[in-house]
């Protein structure tokens, strides 16, 4: 009496209702994928806005100091250095929040102020013709290097100057693309 019985005809016969499910399955169902991609979806929409965002923050951010510094140069260059007062350049360089301010003029560079040269700068920034990729890219540097970095900008020159450079401590700028961030 070899027999052979099927699941589905065994369950039948000892009176238990068949599954309403049918097989087991593996992996998240429709509701489930539908869930991921939409959370997909949603964090590349945020990358895609958040991205030029941070980076239009920081090149405005920078060109707000470069604007200082065209300031402190049109001071700077206006005073002559007899009638300056002793501690204008200090003032004007913590006022942009700047380390050193240099104007190129006609091929020479001309160191305006200076407090402290730094021993190196960690990265250069040229805001004179800069692309989106490039920003956002320099933006994300910005964001996740450690504290304590110098960096350098350039942008245009007043007065018909070939460029403004303005070195400067990363802090300020990294913390506030920070609470930029987090707003």
């Amino acid at each position: 009496m070899d027999q052979r019985v099927d699941a589905p005809d065994a369950r039948r016969k000892a009176g238990a209702a068949p599954s309403a499910r049918g097989p087991s399955r593996r992996g998240p169902g429709l509701a489930g994928r539908v869930l991921m991609l939409t959370a997909i979806f949603v964090t590349l929409a945020n990358f895609v806005i958040f991205a030029p965002s941070v980076a239009n923050f920081r090149d405005n951010w920078l060109r707000n100091r470069l604007s200082a510094a065209f300031t402190a140069a049109l001071v700077l260059e206006g005073a002559e250095r007899d009638l300056a007062p002793t501690g204008l350049p200090q003032q004007l360089l913590d006022s942009v929040g700047a380390r050193v301010i240099v104007l190129k003029m006609k091929g020479t560079r001309r160191m305006l102020a200076a407090a402290e040269l730094p021993a190196s700068v960690a990265e250069s920034y040229d805001m004179r013709d800069i692309a989106v990729w490039d920003s956002m890219g320099a933006a994300f540097r910005a964001l996740m290097a450690p504290y304590g970095r110098i960096i350098t900008v350039r942008g245009a020159a007043p007065m018909g100057g070939d460029f403004i450079e303005v070195t400067m401590d990363e802090r300020p700028l990294k913390t506030a693309m920070r609470a930029y961030s987090f707003s």
